[in-house]
């Protein structure tokens, strides 16, 4: 690596230059707020007649094609094409307004902008694609034929504006233009650009996870495979995915390896995954299989499925904000390509997906759990072999089986909670439930959610949230309790078009006025008009008869499946499980199975299978420190053969402690695991039947 500290003018001159973005590069995103900063600097370097100002450094791969010299720009990027647009801004208006400079503008167009005696590489800065396309336009000086929708060309029309504001003289503006220093990084043929991008980028510039990604993918390659993979894979996943790309990325990771990392930690997740899975992925087969995946994704977030009812399952789902089933979704998407399962089993998973998530939400059940149950639920389900015959029920099986903090709500707790919830403070799942209760089994669809958005419909608290004198003599002498307890439940809300005409009217007002209850054409509203009055049994009446339509609608799953290998007596290294009082009687471990007698045996087995395929990771745990300088495996392993009562001997210096619980057998493989960077996933183990000796 070469750096030197120029002129940025000095560094864009040269015959038969060429600055290249590689297509790996994320679009040219500077905006007008970042050119006028930029552009003030200017000026105050201008006005105040500073002798320079430090634009940062321009990291390039150098290369000579024979043609010319092409500089691949690794960073900084975003300055150059800033600088770049400001130059020819400079030259089109001296040249379209004929304006008397002392320099010459065909200096700034032959020395900074174009290679004047090469055809092939005529443009000095190459942008990726679009931006490329917008660059070219600025060339042509035709404002009818620019491509207002880029930044390239917003960004060129503020230095247009910004100039002729005459803040300084255009003399004075280029020559400060002169004064902008860069250091200049050169790579060499040795260097690593992606180490080298990964540091330059860890320093707290704004890249995107998803940008990390496509660099990792791409930098390393030759030009034109890089020209390729973009073209054929990378740029079609990035409109497949839109804004989402990062996200898409994330969940695909989940879905490949159940197990969801950090946002922040997408890209570290991806490097991992790829490295791990080298002998199976080629570059190219890896995007193959990101651009299948991006369509599945495209399909979910566009709610553009097969047909009118995968697609409307696919709104409601979003609606309900439940993204941590995009793992789960994504691989049941790859599973009905593969015809696994068929349209109507993969619209009734669907459904499947929208009770459990519903009822927990009613339920008021955490959210938090549901992360784990979807990225590891298409590995429950495929536990049994027979899952391509049974795909439904077996899901179905695993969803009602399952306990705790994961459970799916019961018709009992659902019909307990539904009617006594405060579901107006909840107010997205409020409006999908009016939505969703006014359009089943109605013929005329309404679009509550729209109509809401518009005000064209209100939710309406049947008993107003203000009583008036009328409505606490109708509800006697308890109407504080009454109110208190029942007001922003559902048996008290529906929807209106005359919201402010009803406002706090009592009952009877409300039900026989022009366009009242006793008039309104929405389903929702059918049974109000046969109550004579409004108190807390006609709340809790109508509150019954919507859950009676509830649990029609948001379903319990039921099955007749008996797995053919009992699912409770296997599980994985990462299941939530309490292992203590139960016996194993074997474990896989990357697909090999091991037979054993004891929790011990099972220990010794795995960490001697651990320490052949990890000997220097698990080796450096012996010097593994905090920072008061205490070893913090300690309790795991050790030089000495003295350090615990009972231990097994793994190698020349390394004594393993075997004097242990069945809990601290669990959290110290999980802490080998974590620390030799094993997914939790690839080990499987099989207990005995309690009464199984």
């Amino acid at each position: 690596m070469n750096a030197d500290a120029k002129k940025l003018l000095r560094y864009m001159e040269g015959a038969d230059k060429q600055f290249i973005i590689p297509v790996y590069q994320r679009n040219y995103d500077w905006t007008i707020e970042n050119c006028g900063q930029l552009f003030n600097d200017i000026v105050s370097i201008a006005k105040e007649e500073y002798n320079n100002h430090f634009l940062g450094a321009l990291v390039s791969i150098y290369h000579d094609d024979g043609i010319g010299q092409d500089y691949l720009i690794i960073d900084g990027q975003q300055r150059i094409t800033t600088i770049s647009l400001l130059l020819l801004a400079i030259y089109n208006l001296v040249k379209n307004q004929n304006l008397e400079t002392k320099f010459n503008p065909e200096q700034i167009l032959e020395s900074f902008l174009i290679n004047k005696y090469t055809k092939s590489k005529r443009m000095r800065l190459k942008p990726i694609n679009e931006d490329n396309s917008a660059f070219i336009k600025l060339f042509n000086n035709e404002e009818s034929e620019f491509i207002q929708e880029s930044n390239i060309t917003s960004n060129y029309l503020f230095f247009l504006e910004r100039i002729k504001k005459e803040e300084v003289t255009l003399d004075e503006l280029y020559t400060a233009i002169g004064k902008l220093e860069i250091v200049d990084i050169k790579l060499q043929s040795s260097d690593d650009p992606q180490l080298i991008f990964e540091s330059l980028n860890s320093t707290g510039l704004s890249l995107q996870q998803s940008d990390l990604v496509r660099n990792f993918i791409l930098m390393n390659e030759e030009p034109k495979v890089q020209e390729k993979y973009y073209e054929d894979y990378w740029f079609k996943i990035e409109k497949n995915t839109g804004n989402h790309i990062s996200d898409f990325i994330r969940d695909y990771i989940t879905f490949k390896e159940r197990n969801a990392p950090k946002t922040n930690r997408t890209y570290i997740a991806f490097k991992k995954f790829v490295s791990l899975k080298e002998q199976d992925y080629s570059k190219e087969n890896l995007l193959k299989e990101l651009l299948k995946f991006s369509k599945y994704y495209k399909t979910i977030i566009n709610e553009d499925g097969p047909n009118d009812e995968i697609s409307k399952e696919l709104s409601n789902i979003n609606k309900l904000e439940i993204k941590v089933c995009y793992p789960f979704l994504l691989e049941v998407f790859d599973d009905h390509a593969n015809s696994i399962i068929n349209d109507d089993e993969l619209l009734e998973i669907l459904k499947i997906i929208e009770s459990y998530s519903f009822r927990r939400s009613i339920c008021n059940e955490s959210t938090a759990s549901l992360n784990k149950l979807f990225m590891t639920l298409g590995r429950d389900l495929k536990k049994n072999e027979d899952y391509t015959q049974n795909y439904l029920d077996i899901l179905k099986y695993v969803l009602s089986n399952k306990k705790s903090k994961q459970r799916f709500p019961n018709d009992e707790e659902f019909s307990e909670k539904l009617p006594t919830v405060d579901i107006y403070a909840m107010k997205k799942k409020l409006i999908y439930l009016l939505h969703t209760l006014e359009n089943y089994d109605n013929k005329e669809y309404v679009d509550v959610e729209k109509l809401l958005a518009k005000n064209m419909l209100t939710i309406e608290h049947i008993m107003p949230r203000t009583l008036t004198k009328r409505w606490r003599i109708a509800l006697g002498r308890d109407y504080g309790e009454i109110h208190e307890k029942y007001v922003d439940t559902i048996g008290n809300l529906t929807l209106t078009a005359y919201n402010s005409e009803m406002s706090n009217k009592s009952f009877k007002d409300k039900k026989t006025m022009k366009n009242g209850f006793n008039s309104s054409k929405l389903s929702i509203n059918a049974g109000i008009s046969t109550f004579k009055n409004w108190n807390s049994q006609s709340i809790e009446e109508r509150a019954l008869n919507i859950t009676k339509k509830a649990l029609n609608i948001w379903s319990y799953p039921t099955t007749n499946y008996i797995p053919k290998i009992e699912l409770k007596n296997m599980y994985y290294l990462s299941d939530d499980y309490e292992f203590t009082g139960n016996k194993i009687r074997s474990f896989t471990y990357n697909g090999k199975k091991y037979e054993v007698d004891s929790w011990i045996e099972f220990y010794q087995r795995i960490i001697e299978i651990i320490y052949l395929e990890k000997t220097s990771e698990f080796e450096s745990l012996l010097y593994d420190t905090d920072n008061n300088g205490k070893k913090r495996n300690g309790k795991i392993l050790s030089k000495q053969s003295n350090t615990y009562t009972r231990h097994f001997k793994l190698s020349d210096n390394i004594y393993v402690n075997k004097n242990l619980s069945v809990d601290s057998i669990i959290s110290n493989i999980k802490q080998l695991f974590r620390k030799c960077n094993i997914n939790l996933n690839s080990i499987t183990l099989y207990l005995r039947d309690l009464n199984d000796n």
